[in-house]
């Protein structure tokens, strides 16, 4: 007999119940066993199923059918409390969706979960749960907030007549990517209530449509208009655009709704009710709760549309494999119109789901869900396809990715290793993106650039170079011809030059960077003699370790009455020489003399301008000198914001010899200060959450006391 996890039990039962619902895999008999387990205590343990349940739809998109079919066999199974438990879930549904609808703008992770809470309505009414009329209410009533906010005169903001779209566009994209999650029941099934309900949805979200500007977001799309200009293209020009990622979901919408119900058909989505329909269909249901939708005032009167669009992004829409590899023809026993939208949302769901929190292992977890997603398995090929074109898509997102580059890298380097045969199909992305560099933004250039030195720098530097030798006959600044430049001294910058240029054929030689120099011994001589020698003397206590306090009286006693500057130039000159041999020894250095290098900065009248100078000058025209500098920014023995400016005042004095290590600054100074932005906002974040699990521990706290 099963183990009935009874309600006062708050330690293992409450842990086993937690892990139960997780690991709720969608099977018939485990899905009637936990719902048969759950009803009798329903009453008991009601708030710890809604809590555990909502955590999972929003933590494990790709069971949401699952955990509706669990909560519609737990009212079923629960003939005392059944009803009132799921009344009880659904407004808990409901509070949580508003609650996020109020967060948009300050919590970018709220904009998912109200696409998940908005998909889970839908699965409800799949499984008999919610009625369908109610569920068609709920995205109706988004439709209508979508139209007024089109109708708001440019909500009286005059300077940005487009600002409200993003948001409004957000808005649209959630019910729409709700659709597929319906089967079709509610165009094509029985009720002709709900059959007039959804047209009358269809009808205000095509008024919705055709109020919007389709060419808005034009700039931070992926790949940019097609720029041809036979005579074809521009009779077509002002006809036909090339739609965005709304559009293109609205039509795959519409032209399932044109094929009847097969045409909703969709096997990334398993019909997990089915074996239960007699059982689930037997009761009544009940109503979805009534979303109250704000209306956004304050931000659409104060927001510019690029404010609006950062916090609202378009979908990433990357097509550059032909559609016959990565959906088919939409033929009759074929992948339908909507089969490629929810493989799409399978991915970037599970990218959003398991990228934060986890620590480096064999595979990244996110790569381990990717491998084992309900895709269809008669298309294998089709399926990595599409992974491929979704994960470039998701990393070349304008106007920046949702996670961190690196996140992307290290799933699609795993991806790689985890299935022999998806190399191929990231190498004829990779490919295409490549034929297409014309079309991409400079920003997604060097992003791309960025993921293919770390991909190659750990695969032994493998790649068809041979393919791309054309551009050694480009002339300088053509998209492709820079674009294997900058791949090039990236690569550089993460592998042995030696080893780089053994690489790739002779053609393009000439594109790697200039080969790295030595220290630069004329300035650490000339250094030496305008301060009595005072680097050999240096050299030789850093040598012996000499502690930091009695290198700064050395320097007190015995180099010869030097000013701050001089002394701050010989000490990190010294520091430089001496760790030259590895990043590691530089990092110790200034770590033993992080003291020292403190107060010479303190009284120098140029701060730390004497240790940027060194670095720049003993590292001349070598990689070295960034990565000097990015060690003194991480160590904070300089302020970003000063390495920045004086970035652009050495870049003023002389473009060619410091473009690139000033390039590289001040990109590092940038990226820097959102970094810390996002962490300050990812801390804000658990802490709400810790509240929120504070809050239910207590009140579950409360019902054990008061319980006995």
């Amino acid at each position: 007999e099963k183990k009935r996890m009874r309600p006062g039990q708050l330690g293992d039962p409450m842990r086993e119940l937690r892990e139960a619902i997780i690991h709720l895999d969608g099977s018939e008999q485990n899905v009637k066993n936990l719902s048969l387990d759950i009803a009798p205590d329903i009453q008991q343990i009601g708030d710890d199923v809604t809590r555990f349940t909502l955590e999972c739809v929003s933590e494990l998109p790709v069971k949401t059918p699952v955990y509706a079919l669990l909560i519609a066999l737990i009212k079923s199974n629960s003939e005392e409390f059944g009803l009132e438990f799921s009344e009880k879930f659904l407004s808990r549904v409901g509070e949580a969706l508003e609650h996020d609808l109020m967060r948009l703008d300050e919590d970018k992770d709220a904009r998912t979960r109200v696409k998940l809470l908005v998909r889970f309505i839908v699965c409800a009414s799949v499984t008999n749960l919610v009625s369908q009329a109610s569920a068609v209410d709920v995205l109706t009533r988004f439709a209508e907030k979508c139209v007024a906010m089109s109708k708001t005169k440019a909500c009286n903001n005059q300077l940005n007549p487009k600002a409200w779209q993003p948001r409004a566009d957000f808005l649209a994209t959630v019910v729409l990517s709700a659709l597929p999650w319906s089967n079709g029941s509610f165009a094509k099934g029985t009720d002709e209530v709900v059959q007039g309900m959804y047209k009358e949805f269809a009808r205000t979200m095509e008024e919705y449509m055709g109020a919007r500007d389709p060419t808005f977001d034009k700039c931070a799309r992926v790949l940019l208009a097609k720029t041809d200009s036979s005579k074809e293209e521009e009779e077509n020009k002002n006809n036909s655009h090339e739609p965005d990622a709304l559009e293109e979901l609205w039509g795959r919408v519409n032209e399932a709704d044109k094929r009847g119900l097969k045409g909703w058909a969709v096997a990334g989505i398993v019909g997990v009710q089915e074996p239960f329909e007699q059982e689930l269909f037997s009761f009544s249901t009940v109503e979805a709760p009534k979303i109250t939708i704000p209306d956004y005032e304050e931000y659409l009167n104060s927001d510019s549309a690029a404010t609006a669009l950062t916090k609202f992004p378009s979908r990433p829409r990357l097509r550059v494999i032909n559609r016959a590899q990565t959906e088919g023809g939409w033929e009759k026993n074929d992948w339908q119109p909507l089969e490629r939208f929810v493989a799409e949302e399978h991915v970037v769901d599970t990218l959003w789901a398991f990228e934060p929190g986890f620590r480096r292992a064999a595979l990244h977890p996110a790569t381990e869900q990717l491998a084992t997603l309900p895709l269809p398995a008669d298309h294998p090929e089709r399926c990595q396809y599409l992974v491929a074109e979704t994960c470039f898509g998701e990393l070349l997102n304008l106007p920046r990715p949702r996670f961190e580059p690196v996140f992307y890298h290290v799933v699609i380097q795993d991806l790689c290793k985890a299935i022999p045969s998806f190399p191929p199909k990231m190498a004829k992305t990779v490919g295409e993106l490549f034929r297409a560099m014309d079309r991409l933004d400079e920003e997604l250039r060097e992003r791309l650039a960025t993921w293919m030195a770390h991909h190659l720098s750990c695969f032994d530097l493998v790649w068809p170079w041979k393919s791309w030798v054309h551009v050694s006959e480009q002339p300088d600044g053509s998209p492709q011809r820079e674009f294997v430049r900058t791949l090039l001294r990236k690569l550089c910058d993460l592998s042995y030059p030696k080893n780089v240029k053994e690489s790739i054929p002779e053609a393009i030689y000439d594109l790697l960077p200039k080969e790295a120099k030595t220290i630069n011994q004329a300035y650490v001589d000339s250094v030496n003699a305008q301060t009595n020698n005072a680097i050999d003397t240096i050299r030789e206590m850093l040598k012996a370790k000499t502690p930091s306090d009695e290198l700064e009286q050395w320097l007190k006693e015995s180099s010869g009455g030097l000013t701050a500057e001089q002394c701050l130039a010989c000490v990190a000159t010294a520091i430089l020489v001496h760790g030259q041999k590895c990043i590691t020894h530089l990092d110790t250095l200034l770590t033993r003399y992080d003291i020292l290098l403190r107060k010479l900065i303190d009284h120098s009248s140029t701060k730390a301008r004497e240790l940027l100078e060194a670095i720049v000058n003993v590292w001349e025209g070598s990689q070295n000198a960034k990565i000097a500098v990015d060690r003194t920014i991480c160590a904070k023995l300089c302020d970003i914001a000063f390495v920045a400016e004086w970035a652009g005042m050495k870049y003023a004095e002389n473009p060619v010899l410091y473009s690139d290590t000033c390039g590289y600054v001040l990109e590092h100074a940038t990226a820097e200060e959102e970094h810390a932005l996002e962490r300050t906002r990812r801390i804000l974040h658990r802490v709400h959450d810790a509240e929120r699990e504070a809050e239910a521990a207590g009140q579950a706290a409360e019902r054990f006391l008061a319980d006995g």
